[in-house]
């Protein structure tokens, strides 16, 4: 049985959220993976985008063996390990049927941690039927398998062996990151050199974002950019999902050069999948670096997705034309949707130009709206007897 290839490659995103775990033994068995998962849940696993193609397969059709398969798989990379095990044990039942290595693999690890060693065996041996006991995912099931179900030193001396047999092939190094996420303590070196520089990069990810949630962006971009440094070349997807995290602590510790510097290693097209709010703040903190140009490219770049995002976004483009002498755009962009300080300065603008009529018809809508009403009309009346 065959998965579509973004299913049967890419666990960078796993490797990605696994390695940064640090849990207590009394805990390990029960929220390992899944916790970790859920930490850094912005960060995709490739075959994400494929999830709801497999769940309207099953909704037409629930007895969709391939499709459950595959979902199960995808879902325990995302670390939805219940709803994962739910489809495994529906597509996996019966096991003689089953040729999908990949899936036995899974749900022997899935059996295992619900503490149903007899099915977790069971899986195993229908893998080595299929695949041969030496096939990387029948390897990475079994190691897998012996950890959670207690013998640690046995699974790493096996998982070093293999590593040593296999040149490091890449399943083979998503068992070692399963291991350690579930045996931080009893990693072995051979193991950790395996998965390369990954374990300190994110580690340090995991350190950077805990620094965020608490408040210390500054200590947020620090950590981002030495995980950076020492980052392998090649895990793109590492590195991508640092410069996200960098860029967002350098907003909002309101550093506008780190912030533009990683902005510019994300590319233009990255802002897309980030929050507004984020590239919104971004374009305020490039206006006060005296940057208006930039900050107006940048303001075409946000895409609003609430109310509030349409207020900071036409109140920034009144605002950013006004102090660019750009009048005749600032007030077409002058509508009800700016902010009332932004209009009432633009007719300040106005009547400094010699445009008192454009000011007073700007006012006269504006003024109801601000805090100090009858002062502004005050001053509105002031300007329409100089007309």
């Amino acid at each position: 049985m065959e998965y579509p290839a973004g299913m049967r490659t890419g666990w960078t995103s796993l490797v990605v959220l696994l390695l940064g775990a640090t849990l207590p033994v009394a805990v390990r068995a029960q929220d390992d993976v899944a916790a970790i998962l859920a930490d850094l849940s912005a960060t995709e696993a490739p075959c994400a985008g494929q999830i709801q193609a497999l769940d309207d397969a099953v909704a037409l059709d629930p007895t969709n063996q391939a499709a459950r398969l595959a979902r199960g798989v995808c879902l325990y990379r995302l670390g939805r390990l219940e709803s994962a095990r739910t489809d495994l044990d529906q597509a996996l039942d019966p096991v003689k049927a089953v040729d999908a290595v990949e899936a036995l693999a899974v749900g022997a690890i899935l059996a295992a941690r619900n503490g149903d060693a007899a099915r977790a065996e069971a899986r195993l041996s229908r893998a080595r039927k299929v695949a041969g006991a030496k096939h990387p995912q029948v390897l990475r099931g079994s190691v897998v398998v012996q950890g959670v179900l207690g013998d640690f030193p046995g699974a790493w001396s096996a998982l070093d062996r293999a590593l040593d047999h296999s040149a490091e092939d890449p399943i083979l190094r998503t068992a070692a990151t399963e291991l350690i996420a579930l045996d931080p303590d009893g990693a072995t070196d051979r193991a950790r050199a395996a998965v390369g520089r990954r374990v300190k990069s994110v580690t340090r990810h995991n350190r950077a974002s805990g620094w965020l949630n608490a408040g210390q962006p500054a200590a947020c971009l620090h950590e981002a950019e030495g995980a950076l440094a020492e980052a392998d070349p090649e895990d793109t997807a590492a590195i991508a999902s640092l410069h996200e995290l960098a860029w967002t602590c350098g907003v909002a510790a309101e550093q506008v050069g780190p912030a533009t510097r990683h902005l510019k290693a994300m590319g233009r097209a990255a802002l897309a999948d980030q929050p507004a709010g984020t590239v919104i703040a971004h374009v305020r903190l490039l206006r006060d670096a005296d940057q208006g140009r930039s900050a107006l490219k940048m303001l075409s770049l946000v895409q609003p997705v609430s109310a509030a995002d349409l207020r900071d976004v036409a109140t920034l483009g009144v605002t950013l034309r006004t102090e660019q002498g750009d009048l005749d755009t600032a007030l077409q962009l002058a509508t009800d949707t700016a902010s009332p300080v932004s209009r009432a300065n633009l007719a300040k603008a106005l009547h400094a130009a010699g445009r008192t009529a454009d000011a007073v018809s700007l006012l006269d809508r504006t003024c109801p709206q601000l805090d100090d009403p009858a002062a502004c009309r005050a001053w509105a009346d002031h300007l329409r007897s100089q007309q």
